[in-house]
């Protein structure tokens, strides 16, 4: 179940998250999910991933930034 992401800085482009212990799924505001795992991005991109995403800031940047293709797979 992906949790609603808190958006605090009010800038749009993600949805919602779920990670587990190897990565991360984002869903973005168009509704395309991509994962992004420690293969694919490497364990620590993964962990800032994961602490952006809960704190519910700074993660779109972090993507656009740093993991632009970098993903797993896209899921829808």
């Amino acid at each position: 179940m992906m949790k609603p992401y808190a958006n605090k800085s009010g800038y749009g482009g993600i949805w919602a998250y779920d990670f587990d212990e190897n990565g991360i799924a984002i869903m973005f505001d168009d509704g395309s999910t991509y994962y992004y795992n420690s293969k694919s991005t490497g364990k620590a991109n993964i962990e800032i991933m994961k602490r952006l995403a809960g704190n519910g800031i700074g993660l779109i940047t972090f993507i656009n930034q740093h993991m632009r293709g970098n993903y797993n797979e896209k899921r829808s």
